[in-house]
């Protein structure tokens, strides 16, 4: 399975020490050359990923689609999204809501860190999805409207 990573996703899953589900749930994964750079502003980051024989950092290919998606989007989303079109990537893990917009007009199935903690609880590798989603909130930027977050809970059967 080929899959593709923005930015939001792993740095997410990295401050709520999860990134380990990434390796669980897909086996490998792939960032583009932008996404590691913009990871790699913080030092801790970059050295967590260079750490990881499951990671593959690639480049992607600045043709056409690319300079179009730079039109509406930061660098490392264009990258990720040129890089799932032109891999023919199964999955692509994205998070911002442009980004995610931009996908589904492509039709590039995708996920967030949110889908990703809900397929780590349906393979049984968490066991609750509230305290991950509450550390997302409390520990990093991450913002999650009331209605999903509720939305969520009543999916995995939590309160």
């Amino acid at each position: 399975m080929i899959v593709i990573s923005d930015t939001g996703p792993v740095t997410n899953l990295l401050q709520i020490e999860k990134l380990y589900l990434l390796k669980e749930l897909f086996q490998r994964i792939i960032i583009p050359i932008g996404v590691f750079a913009e990871l790699s502003h913080i030092p801790e980051q970059r050295l967590a990923l260079e750490a990881l024989d499951w990671v593959e950092v690639k480049e992607a290919p600045q043709g056409e689609l690319f300079n179009k998606l730079l039109e509406t989007l930061d660098r490392g989303e264009a990258e990720a999204i040129a890089l799932a079109v032109d891999s023919k990537a199964e999955l692509l893990l994205i998070d911002e809501r442009k980004g995610r917009g931009v996908a589904d007009d492509l039709g590039i199935r995708k996920t967030g860190t949110l889908g990703i903690l809900i397929r780590a609880k349906e393979k049984g590798l968490l066991s609750k999805v509230k305290p991950e989603m509450d550390k997302l909130i409390k520990e990093t930027r991450f913002r999650i409207h009331a209605e999903l977050y509720k939305g969520i809970l009543k999916l995995v059967n939590e309160k």
